[in-house]
């Protein structure tokens, strides 16, 4: 659990480049954001203890490998998906929904934003009033937190496994995106996080990244 109402999965076992998803209990629903190719048995029996899931909400086609199944076993629960990343999506399922637009907002508290970059239709999360009243963002590979201790940076790639970055002005548009959101905590896809002052680093990082790029 990274906090409550937050949890990271799998916590074990990592398949492909490593990346993670996330469970997250909200009031009105609990979601999937992202979600690992293994539909492991034992994440299964945690959610439905803690009420199943309401939907699932994918980043960007690096995630879409087993969706279908973890909605079949919830249910056949929505799925959304960015109406730009559609002609990746290889399952042919009535309930995968495909958004478009800038941002969608699910709850009063979660909006799923569209800054592009990694993806034409890669997306972020945004939880407002989280279990403490703080704002949340959950990254995905599109804002990445760098993986060292306390880290104080974020990173935007085109590529991870080759360490490709994105060109400036992608990076610009993410930062335009995303600046009219507040959010405390940062969580990416790879095991790293921003504790505090996160959307205060991302624009900095985003100053920063094309500045050195120019």
């Amino acid at each position: 659990m990274m906090e409550q109402n937050v949890h990271r999965l799998p916590t074990s076992l990592e398949v492909g480049i490593g990346q993670d998803a996330y469970f997250i209990e909200t009031k009105n629903g609990n979601y999937l954001w992202d979600c690992v190719p293994l539909v492991s048995d034992q994440w299964v029996d945690k959610i439905m203890a803690k009420g199943g899931l309401k939907a699932i909400i994918i980043s960007h086609p690096h995630f879409y490998s087993n969706m279908v199944c973890w909605s079949a076993v919830f249910g056949n629960i929505p799925i959304y998906i960015h109406h730009n990343d559609r002609h990746w999506v290889q399952d042919d399922a009535d309930n995968i929904l495909f958004w478009q637009g800038d941002s969608l907002r699910l709850e009063d508290d979660l909006t799923v934003i569209n800054p592009g970059g990694h993806f034409d239709g890669s997306s972020v999360l945004h939880w407002a009033n989280a279990a403490d009243g703080k704002n949340v963002l959950f990254g995905a590979d599109t804002i990445c937190p760098n993986a060292v201790p306390l880290a104080r940076d974020v990173t935007f790639m085109h590529s991870f496994p080759k360490r490709i970055p994105l060109p400036t002005r992608k990076v610009a548009h993410i930062g335009q995106t995303i600046k009219p959101y507040k959010y405390d905590r940062l969580y990416g896809a790879f095991k790293s996080n921003i504790a505090e002052h996160a959307d205060i680093i991302v624009q900095n990082s985003v100053k920063s990244y094309i500045e050195a790029l120019t």
